[in-house]
């Protein structure tokens, strides 16, 4: 079965091998695309006294009533407006700062590196027990 999806009709072409109607073994059915991929336009809905921050989204609900001539009709079947939902907004309680938990974190880490390289570096001004005496032999 090959399906070709670049043009508008889909075209599909069957072999037919236990069919022996078609004297070149095969058909051609052509198939029209029912479903088109729909845009939805995102929209904006923002008030000036509102508390509730704004939505920007789709909306894909069709009204009978509301249309770019009447946009001020009400449309009872699809919209209650009766509810407000600016009262029923709660805002979100604070969370923890990640930012000052993580730091702590780093600093923590930091002194136990400090702690670990203390055996293996040695202090500016020490020297070992044969470190600071010359000797008196001259290299040939």
């Amino acid at each position: 079965m090959e399906v070709d999806g670049d043009k508008k009709d889909s075209m599909i072409s069957l072999d037919d091998d236990d069919d022996d109607e078609n004297s070149n073994g095969s058909s051609v059915v052509e198939l029209e695309q029912e479903e088109k991929k729909k845009c939805m336009k995102a929209i904006l809905l923002q008030f000036a006294e509102n508390y509730r921050p704004a939505y920007y989204g789709t909306h894909r609900k069709k009204s009978k009533k509301i249309s770019p001539k009447n946009p001020f009709k009400k449309d009872e079947v699809l919209l209650d407006y009766e509810v407000d939902s600016d009262e029923e907004w709660e805002e979100e309680e604070p969370g923890e700062s990640l930012s000052n938990s993580e730091g702590e974190d780093e600093d923590n880490e930091d002194n136990d590196e400090d702690d670990e390289d203390e055996g293996f570096f040695v202090p500016h001004g020490y020297l070992s027990d044969d470190e600071g005496i010359e000797e008196d032999e001259e290299v040939c």
